[in-house]
């Protein structure tokens, strides 16, 4: 049975749905809403598709706090995590672990202990709202190659990483979803109202945005990677 995926907490803007639907998710009375699916199934494995253990980098912990979601593990070196919050979480079983070297960020503090942890990768929320410097730097950890493997768990979009093979994108009629080359990239695309067969995306706006037609959008990869960003299923309409 594979583990589900960890959700790391940035000190960016309070993602408040996500944080509403992680709380409905994790309630014990949650009932028919219990479940919280962080993707559609046919486009990523099992071990993502429902949120695992809460990481907090730093003053993510003061979001979680907020919201009443005891996170796991608290990592960073604790310069922005209010002392109440660390507090809390610290009562509640967190596993705190100060890092007060200034060679790393908090954010690659804390990607360091999930892979000591044995986690191959993770989802990122909170990431939006902060110093845009900051939210470019985490987009390059989204490059092939790089580990852990990132996902993001936007306000209103998820976003992931598209390297060459065949992806299915289950999606309603008419919703909104873009492709993001970052480098130039060869595909064929099916499903969408914008469709086409071997041609290229370059890097840029053009020919981002897209709509689906039917219930599957294919996308298949054929040279270069790209970003996929499509809306969230906890996003508000």
């Amino acid at each position: 049975m594979s583990v589900p995926t960890p959700l790391l907490f940035l000190n960016g803007r309070a993602p408040t749905a996500l944080l509403e639907r992680l709380k409905a998710h994790l309630s014990p009375d949650a009932g028919e809403h219990r479940s919280l699916i962080m993707a559609p199934p046919s486009l990523l494995p099992a071990a993502w598709m429902e949120p695992g253990a809460l990481w907090a980098a730093d003053g993510g912990a003061n979001l979680l706090w907020k919201a009443g979601l005891p996170a796991a593990v608290v990592v960073g070196d604790l310069d922005s995590v209010w002392p109440e919050a660390l507090r809390w979480h610290t009562e509640q079983g967190a596993r705190v672990l100060e890092r007060p070297d200034q060679e790393r960020n908090d954010l690659e503090k804390a990607l360091d202990e999930l892979l000591r942890a044995g986690h191959g990768g993770c989802w990122v929320a909170a990431f939006e709202g902060g110093r845009l410097d900051m939210q470019l730097g985490l987009g390059t950890w989204l490059a092939p190659g790089r580990t852990p493997l990132l996902r993001l768990a936007g306000e209103e979009q998820c976003v992931l990483r598209l390297e060459p093979g065949r992806h299915q994108l289950d999606l309603a009629p008419d919703s909104l979803f873009s492709l993001v080359a970052m480098e130039p990239c060869l595909l064929s695309l099916n499903g969408a109202r914008w469709s086409g067969s071997d041609f290229w995306l370059e890097p840029g706006c053009h020919g981002v945005s897209n709509l689906a037609t039917g219930h599957a959008v294919e996308i298949q990869v054929k040279e270069g990677w790209l970003l996929l960003a499509f809306s969230a299923p906890w996003s508000r309409p």
